[in-house]
């Protein structure tokens, strides 16, 4: 199905990636399948948007998010999508800490304490420098997506762009809960 939403959206269709993983114990995680999708497409010329196909982001007038709006207002520095979280659950995302204009100073991976109430929505654009950075770097097997955040921040300017919420949708119970919630 993504392969033909990208086909109708003038998105060529080796720019989506499929990681070809049935079970479970052949995951790579979602550093080592960014890693995979880069290593097959050689030569990125061009910035990549990224983001986890479990997620779904609604904007502040409650609708889907629209990525053309996080997209268009990209200005050359890479940029991640965050939202504020439920001070209950922070501790079980990735937190963004920002300092002004809206950069990026500070992460964490699931924090005990977390420094912030911005959460990490799985939604990134990287400029081809840092693309560069992540192909040479070595991350830990399985190693969760904003471990990527906390490598780049201190060498890449990285700016947030807001939404209001953000689903996991990775199982069918969390798609039938987000359709209750929805309704």
């Amino acid at each position: 199905q993504y392969v033909k939403w990208a086909v109708r959206n003038r998105i060529p269709e080796e720019n989506v990636f499929n990681n070809g993983v049935l079970s479970v114990s052949g995951m790579l995680g979602p550093l080592g399948d960014l890693k995979s999708a880069l290593d097959r497409r050689v030569g990125y010329d061009e910035d990549v948007l990224v983001m986890a196909s479990d997620t779904l982001i609604f904007g502040f007038d409650n609708t889907v998010y629209d990525l053309n709006h996080f997209v268009h207002g990209y200005q050359g520095l890479g940029r991640i999508l965050v939202y504020e979280g439920d001070k209950s659950t922070l501790s079980r995302h990735g937190i963004v800490e920002i300092g002004s204009r809206d950069a990026i100073i500070g992460f964490e991976e699931k924090p005990s304490v977390p420094k912030s109430n911005l959460v990490n929505a799985s939604v990134q654009l990287y400029t081809c420098a840092m693309i560069g950075a992540i192909r040479q770097h070595v991350f830990e097997p399985r190693a969760e997506s904003g471990m990527l955040i906390a490598y780049l921040y201190p060498s890449f300017p990285i700016k947030i762009e807001r939404a209001h919420s953000r689903l996991d949708i990775g199982t069918v119970e969390d798609v039938l809960n987000a359709n209750v919630r929805r309704e």
